[in-house]
């Protein structure tokens, strides 16, 4: 990718040019638990959502081992078999964008399901943490843009937050609930405020560029760190991580040792009981006591902080999805304690995610931490690993074809790790 041209830019010039056909993505996780006579497609197929355009369409699901599945979107009709194991993939002809809502069919014998108001445009991943993950309605200026956000085909998902061992074949839905993560909503009043701010801007300012639909998919988690964003064989190659696979299998095996389950549950409320005795004694103006938080008594192989977990959990689930590229704004958590393993890990989610998705030039937007020092003083960051993190990420830009790096070390003033104006990281983008 050239440097110093945005990634927005450049797309403009080359969305239009069909790719060559990416191969098959390679590996299905293990099956869901739908039973042997359903019919289901992934979740990240679902009403309201955006396909991306110019490109070979991946359609997945599961159903009967060995039954014949049909796919219709765009006048394509396309069918496939399902293997022993109920896993079906069917591979669509690269689809021009389109305003025009249809409809994705999924059919086997007695059976379809019907994804709607499918448009046709830009998909992006927009992964990291919690400067990722701010809302828009958390930004500077969000009473303004709320107001004012009408973007219908600006399409948006939030991925829920799971963390596995092993890789996830998809991600749960709360079926009652139009707005749970995982569904896909319209950059509109009614829903915007829950859009990621600088996936928001980007898109905004994407859209008004190439005048088609725009899908970002959230798969951000506030605190990770780079090694959560990696597969598990990749990070077991990098000596620097293996403390934190020791931590982690350690916690695990304590966890199990007190009882599983029912040891932490036994504890929590143990501990729940004590906390409301002492806050019953508090007196005025003492500090009340931080309250048990439920979480962090559940096994730690479903806990964030672990190596490959966001892998597993967020994107394995996705994993083989035709999208055009990836915006990564992470890296603010590798600044605490031991930053070594970042130069090893933070190339690698790039690599990592390039083979998820099936693409080896996957355009990657490599998001620069800001700065975290008031304006009229550098010493913050002049003493602190925030250098080391810019630095690292400086040279995976420099070393890696077809990334971008966005510099946002001037768009902070407040010494704070979440700086709230978001909409010049979005357009820098």
């Amino acid at each position: 990718m050239s440097r110093n041209v945005p990634i927005i830019f450049l797309l403009a010039m080359v969305c239009l040019q069909h790719s060559s056909a990416d191969e098959l993505f390679p590996v299905f996780p293990a099956r869901p638990d739908h039973r042997p006579t359903d019919l289901a497609i992934a979740n990240i197929f679902s009403d309201h959502m955006v396909l991306q355009q110019g490109k070979p369409l991946r359609i997945w699901g599961w159903a009967d081992p060995g039954g014949v599945v049909t796919v219709q979107f765009a006048g394509q009709e396309k069918e496939t078999e399902a293997d022993n194991k109920g896993n079906w993939l069917v591979v669509l002809d690269p689809v021009q964008a389109s305003f025009d809502p249809r409809e994705l069919r999924v059919s086997a014998v007695g059976r379809i399901k019907i994804v709607k108001d499918v448009l046709v445009g830009e998909v992006w991943l927009c992964g990291g943490q919690s400067n990722m993950e701010m809302k828009l309605g958390a930004s500077r200026d969000a009473d303004l843009e709320l107001l004012s956000a009408d973007y219908p085909a600006i399409r948006f998902v939030r991925l829920p937050h799971i963390s596995s061992l092993k890789p996830q074949a998809d991600f749960p839905i709360d079926t009652t609930n139009d707005k749970s993560p995982g569904r896909w909503l319209a950059c509109t009043k009614d829903h915007v405020s829950n859009c990621t701010g600088v996936g928001y801007y980007f898109a905004r300012r994407l859209q008004r560029v190439l005048k088609m639909p725009i899908g970002v998919i959230d798969s951000s988690w506030g605190g990770t760190m780079a090694q959560h964003w990696v597969t598990r064989e990749t990070l077991k190659r990098i000596p620097q991580v293996i403390p934190y696979f020791e931590k982690h299998q350690k916690a695990h095996q304590q966890w199990l040792s007190t009882g599983g389950e029912v040891g932490a549950e036994k504890r929590f409320q143990d501990d729940l009981r004590a906390w409301e005795q002492a806050s019953s004694k508090i007196k005025e103006g003492e500090r009340t006591p931080r309250k048990p938080r439920k979480e962090t008594y559940d096994d730690p192989s479903l806990v964030a902080r672990q190596p490959g977990g966001m892998m597993n959990g967020i994107i394995a689930p996705i994993a083989g999805l035709t999208v055009r590229g990836a915006l990564f704004y992470q890296g603010e958590n590798n600044c605490f304690g031991d930053w070594a393993p970042f130069p090893k890990t933070f190339p690698a989610v790039i690599s990592d995610w390039r083979r998820a998705f099936n693409d080896p030039d996957l355009p990657f937007g490599i998001i620069q931490i800001s700065g975290w020092s008031t304006r009229r003083s550098m010493t913050y960051d002049m003493n602190h690993p925030t250098n080391i993190i810019r630095e690292i990420q400086f040279n995976a830009w420099r070393q890696t074809p077809h990334t971008g790096l966005i510099v946002t070390f001037d768009t902070n003033s407040s010494r704070s790790i979440h700086p709230a104006c978001k909409q010049p990281v979005g357009q820098r983008s």
